[in-house]
């Protein structure tokens, strides 16, 4: 059913565009976010150094991972580090894959909040790139609220309260 609306969208759209972006849930990924390598103290590579915190998750072999260098203080790296199971992705770009698109980029769904963010504070002149913003995003089970900052997010909580616990207390209060 999901592959014939993702294939109905798509049609609507009118696009030649075969790609789409995937946000996997965050209950599905691993976030390490403060994770501090230092060049100089150790023998590791950067490479070397996350493969060794994934191995710390999770067999290697058996993970997707990525990271990112989030700052540099000195001599040392605060990275960011996100693994999955194979079979999360897998679930996800097998869709894409059924529906004859092709996944462009894996994303989290809490990145892809505050990254759509700061992507349209952009385009609309920055406004808000200085100044800390909270982010909501309204899922049917889940809420998440994000404090952002220069692209960064300080601030993340996500809560087992949806669109549909909303609608039942709108329903309940007003009796509609």
């Amino acid at each position: 059913q999901l592959v014939s609306l993702l294939q109905q969208c798509h049609g609507q759209m009118k696009t030649n565009c075969k790609q789409a972006n995937i946000a996997l849930p965050t209950g599905l990924v691993t976030i390490e976010e403060n994770l501090l390598y230092s060049p100089e103290e150790g023998e590791l590579t950067l490479q070397e150094f996350v493969e060794s915190s994934v191995a710390q998750v999770g067999d290697l072999d058996e993970m997707n991972y990525d990271w990112q260098i989030l700052s540099e203080s000195g001599k040392d790296q605060t990275v960011l580090m996100v693994t999955a199971k194979p079979e999360a992705v897998d679930r996800y770009t097998d869709l894409l894959d059924d529906a004859g698109l092709t996944a462009a980029n894996i994303d989290v769904d809490l990145f892809a909040v505050a990254n759509a963010f700061v992507y349209a504070d952009t385009v609309e002149g920055g406004e808000f790139t200085h100044e800390k913003v909270a982010l909501f995003d309204i899922g049917d089970t889940t809420l998440k609220s994000l404090i952002v900052e220069n692209g960064r997010i300080l601030y993340k909580q996500e809560s087992s309260f949806g669109l549909e616990q909303l609608i039942q207390l709108i329903q309940r209060n007003y009796q509609v």
